[in-house]
């Protein structure tokens, strides 16, 4: 390297605008991500929430069982038809709810880290056309597939 091509890199280093550049992509992906685990931590707390509730039982059942109306409970009618007791339909009940809730919690983190690298990669100048056609095209082979 010479010295004029020392002192032009130099020289264009110095003209560097760092505010530029940190509101920019930095900023943005920052966001992105701040969103993406914002967005993850709601959608899981709604989840947690209506999993629980029907762990413990839908709303009409639980008034019919307040009122001394049991005979009429979804877990009394199902107690009956199968020959199972109640505390066993409940348990079942909150165990299939529980699993349901944990899947669809990382169902719900895989899609909007899924949807976070792409809108970070979008904020870089990355073409995700391409990234997205073949998701749609694996998704359609797939879905052929398991038929």
């Amino acid at each position: 390297m010479t010295s004029d091509a020392i002192d032009n890199t130099v020289q264009n280093a110095s003209e560097f605008d760092w505010a530029t550049f940190l509101l920019g992509a930095p900023l943005k992906i920052t966001v992105i991500i701040i969103g993406a685990i914002v967005v993850n931590l709601v959608i899981r707390l709604f989840i947690r929430r209506f999993t629980a509730a029907v762990a413990k039982g839908t709303v009409g059942s639980e008034k019919a069982e307040s009122a001394g109306r049991t005979k009429f409970s979804a877990t009394a009618l199902e107690a009956q038809r199968t020959g199972i007791d109640e505390q066993t339909i409940k348990e079942r009940r909150a165990q299939r709810a529980k699993t349901v809730g944990r899947m669809l919690s990382s169902v719900t983190t895989i899609l909007v880290s899924v949807i976070a690298v792409l809108m970070i990669l979008d904020a870089l100048g990355f073409n995700i056309a391409p990234i997205l056609a073949s998701a749609g095209i694996a998704g359609v082979a797939i879905a052929f597939g398991a038929q």
